[in-house]
């Protein structure tokens, strides 16, 4: 009997490893690694602009509703 689950390759750990990375680093819990190779340190770099532009565009969108909801309120 064959097993249903999908094995795990090295390059999803990787990239979990990778997106992990750069929620830390995005959230101010760890610095940007220095000693990383050009080719790893930029798809890790995106991810953290990607995540940053993220919680940006999020805290935004709350301000502007809670001072909507404020504005209607009275």
């Amino acid at each position: 009997m064959q097993s249903q689950t999908p094995q795990a390759t090295n390059s999803d750990d990787s990239s979990y490893e990778q997106s992990t990375h750069a929620a830390l680093i995005a959230s101010g819990c760890t610095a940007i690694p220095t000693d990383w190779p050009p080719d790893r340190l930029e798809p890790l770099l995106d991810e953290v602009h990607r995540l940053r532009r993220q919680r940006l565009v999020q805290f935004l969108a709350l301000a502007i509703a809670k001072n909507f909801a404020a504005e209607h309120m009275e």
